[in-house]
């Protein structure tokens, strides 16, 4: 599991008819013949999707717990790719309620699964994730000791996958909003332009727009302003075609 998954690619109705057909399958099988450890298997990715499908749909607290009920049959079934990817899934929407609390629950039991089974590439975006929840909550020296890490691990990883690039380049964005913190507004830039180059190169538009944000209030301090106001146009541009 991870990344876009096989809804990501249809339409909103498509999907949510796909799910509904799914689910009156698993819930007409009958007795025994529906708690096989193969049907538990079916179960915990159906609720996995549409968990995910619920919570980009913005129904969050049903999404949230249909991912719970995943991560309770995952571990049952010992699947370490769906505890994790369960997790992070968890983090993501802490994220984005800023429930600080919730991220670090999330986080340590799925690093600990990660390293467990030598993830290296889950490592390194749960180390990054770790890095931003202590940059959240002001541990802006915790926080970049995590990114080092995680920008290690993933330069450890020989792939060419533009993931990785995203990934290297959400390290110096995050790096760089610790230096603008810390008023080192010329490293900040530095770290802000490395992350729109790696995003460039990868793709990764929406990315793009919160790297150019960053630069541009960069520069802005540093009375760049023409500069300042470049990327904060750019900014403007992309999330105007989101």
């Amino acid at each position: 599991p991870g990344g876009r998954g096989p809804l990501d690619s249809i339409g909103k109705q498509q999907a949510g008819e796909w799910l509904t057909r799914v689910e009156e399958g698993l819930e007409s099988l009958p007795g025994e013949a529906g708690e096989t450890p193969e049907v538990e298997g079916l179960r915990m990715v159906f609720l996995y999707l549409k968990g995910r499908y619920l919570i980009r749909e913005g129904h969050y607290e049903t999404g949230t717990a249909l991912v719970e009920d995943m991560l309770a049959i995952a571990s049952r079934l010992g699947n370490a790719g769906y505890v994790i990817q369960g997790y992070k899934e968890l983090i993501y929407h802490a994220i984005r309620i800023h429930d600080l609390g919730r991220m670090a629950q999330c986080i340590e039991p799925a690093l600990a699964e990660a390293r467990r089974r030598q993830e290296r590439k889950e490592i390194g975006v749960l180390l990054r994730l770790k890095g931003l929840m202590k940059m959240l909550n002001g541990s802006l020296e915790e926080a970049e000791e995590l990114l080092g890490q995680a920008l290690q691990t993933f330069r450890s990883i020989e792939n060419e996958n533009p993931r990785y690039a995203l990934n290297i380049a959400a390290c110096h964005c995050y790096r760089g909003d610790i230096f603008r913190y810390r008023g080192k507004y010329d490293k900040a830039l530095k770290l802000y332009r490395q992350a729109i180059a790696l995003a460039k190169s990868a793709w990764g538009t929406q990315s793009l727009a919160i790297f150019h944000s960053g630069a541009g209030q960069a520069a802005y301090q540093l009375g760049r302003w023409e500069e300042a106001r470049d990327h904060l146009e750019q900014a403007i541009r992309i999330y105007d075609l989101l």
